[in-house]
């Protein structure tokens, strides 16, 4: 790992495709850390899963960045799910340690990027799209998390800005569609 962070803070001349790892190469090294993640997590090594789900979570947000960035298919495609479920990882690690606050920040943090990014009109119609199709689960669980936290009328705002955004990305899907 201690060269991903050097190739990270490399400052030359050379390319950026040269200097760090490309989108295929992120979501291995991904797949790679969460599933490590996922072994410690079993054998409750939970510092350990900890450590590794964040770096998982660090790749995840690389890849969102190349969505946004360059709009590659590939990070497209996959910046949201991979985004989620490094989000999801480590709630599931904080309610087994029973972290409230740690569960909360984290279901918020996959609601608020989705979200926000359903909602950029500066940001691609296909990672709109995307990010509306994983919103539903992220902002169901963030709206149980209010619910069992007796915070109702959080849980109905969210649901109301979920509902409004994933109707916005339908129809502007449909307007594309009709061009």
């Amino acid at each position: 790992m201690q060269a991903r962070h050097v190739n990270q803070r490399a400052v030359s001349s050379t390319s950026t495709s040269q200097v760090l790892p490309s989108c295929a190469g992120r979501v291995a090294l991904w797949r790679g850390l969460t599933s490590q993640g996922r072994q410690a997590y079993e054998k409750g090594h939970d510092v350990r899963a900890r450590q590794l789900y964040e770096e998982a979570m660090s790749e995840a947000e690389e890849v969102f960045s190349t969505a946004t960035q360059t709009s590659n298919p590939e990070a497209v495609r996959l910046a949201p799910l991979l985004y989620c479920i490094s989000c999801h990882n480590i709630v599931e690690l904080a309610r087994r340690q029973n972290d409230a606050e740690t569960v909360g920040i984290f279901l918020y943090r996959a609601f608020s990027r989705l979200v926000s990014m359903a909602e950029s009109e500066q940001t691609a119609l296909e990672l709109r799209s995307r990010c509306a199709l994983h919103l539903n689960v992220a902002a169901g669980a963030l709206v149980r998390y209010f619910e069992q936290q007796g915070m109702s009328q959080a849980a109905r705002v969210h649901s109301e800005r979920v509902n409004a955004a994933i109707a916005a990305v339908h129809r502007l899907e449909q307007a594309a569609n009709e061009i």
